[in-house]
């Protein structure tokens, strides 16, 4: 149980740095993986998400959209 949650907590820094990367910003969220720091407790929780409006600034970077271009052009069959 320990190297569950202790990846669990490495996934969301991981998460919050590609937040960083895929939307080209510095900007953080007031809550959430996109938040400026967070406490050991948040990292340990069970629920530890991204807010609708992180969610929503990733949906209309450059690069999200490249991304979403790209796997839908995968799954109907081109490459």
């Amino acid at each position: 149980m320990r190297e569950f949650v202790y990846g669990r907590a490495v996934g969301r820094l991981m998460a919050h740095e590609l937040y960083h990367m895929i939307g080209q910003t510095r900007v953080h969220a007031r809550s959430g993986i996109a938040e400026s720091d967070f406490t050991v407790a948040e990292l340990l929780s069970d629920h530890f998400e991204f807010t609708e409006s992180a969610l929503a600034e990733l949906y209309t970077s450059p690069e999200a959209g490249e991304y979403t271009a790209r796997a839908n052009s995968d799954e109907a069959g081109g490459k």
